[in-house]
């Protein structure tokens, strides 16, 4: 591309070119972003995916306390409850609740018998396992991430 042909390239399209020439990679990464959702990100932190939560759902909140081995210090952790598992699971659930089990050393029986209370979901409530964090967690695990076959 010669200097005129960019030159009147890049009056005609300013939004992909500045004063120094192109636009960085995280502009162009907010535009892709925009016209894939139609929306932007509040910080640019935040374009993995995340639930999206309707503003008039109230979010619960179980809060359980954490201590702190060898101390004999707990903190106050909190940890959602899940109404829809399909929309609201997430890795980062679990690993929480994961870490959290983990601090209090509670066992696999403990495990399934608390995440099992704090899955509210109506539609697979009844057919979930409570007495093994492990097949609870293969079970929602299923349900959040069906495999397509």
């Amino acid at each position: 591309m010669n200097k005129t042909n960019k030159d009147n390239f890049s009056k005609n399209n300013s939004l992909f070119y500045n004063n120094r020439g192109m636009v960085s990679r995280k502009t162009i990464s907010l535009l892709e972003t925009y016209f894939k959702l139609s929306c932007l990100p509040e910080n640019y932190g935040i374009l993995n995916s995340k639930p999206q939560r309707n503003n008039n759902d109230q979010i619960n909140m179980v809060e359980f306390d954490l201590k702190i081995e060898g101390t004999e210090i707990t903190m106050k952790e909190k940890i959602r409850k899940i109404k829809n598992i399909k929309k609201e699971l997430s890795m980062e659930w679990i690993e929480h609740f994961e870490y959290m089990s983990e601090t209090n050393g509670w066992g696999d029986k403990q495990m399934g018998l608390i995440a099992y209370k704090l899955i509210d979901d109506e539609d697979y409530k009844e057919s979930l396992t409570k007495t093994s964090y492990l097949k609870l967690k293969k079970e929602i695990l299923e349900i959040a991430y069906p495999l397509e076959m």
